[in-house]
């Protein structure tokens, strides 16, 4: 009998009838949650003192605080061959162009911004 009950619950929780046997774990605080590609056309800083560069590792061409919202170039970014820690991601290669608060535009780590 207990087989049945097993298989019966599987397929209650596949069809969406019941609740599954287990909760998902929860979600590792370093993957937090950021904008890998700009979505929306729009991101918010996750950090203060955010530097925007004119090419990735390149001149700093503006900045963003923490909050502050961007125009981000949408379905843009690049990755680069050097890696950073950033916004608590370690070892990430991946920018998004985005408008700095001054109205300059440039690259800047894609782990330190999220999708609005």
């Amino acid at each position: 009998m207990r087989i049945k009950h097993r298989v019966a619950s599987v397929l209650l929780t596949a069809c969406g009838l019941a609740a599954p046997l287990a909760a998902p774990p929860a979600a590792s605080a370093a993957t937090a949650a950021y904008s890998d590609f700009c979505a929306t056309g729009t991101v918010k800083s996750l950090a203060d003192r955010l530097p925007i560069e004119e090419v990735p590792y390149g001149t700093v061409v503006g900045s963003a605080s923490k909050g502050n919202v961007l125009a981000c170039w949408q379905n843009h970014y690049t990755l680069s061959n050097t890696r950073y820690t950033a916004c608590g991601v370690s070892n990430a290669n991946g920018w998004l162009y985005v408008q700095a608060t001054d109205g300059n535009w440039g690259w800047t780590y894609m782990t330190c911004l999220a999708d609005v």
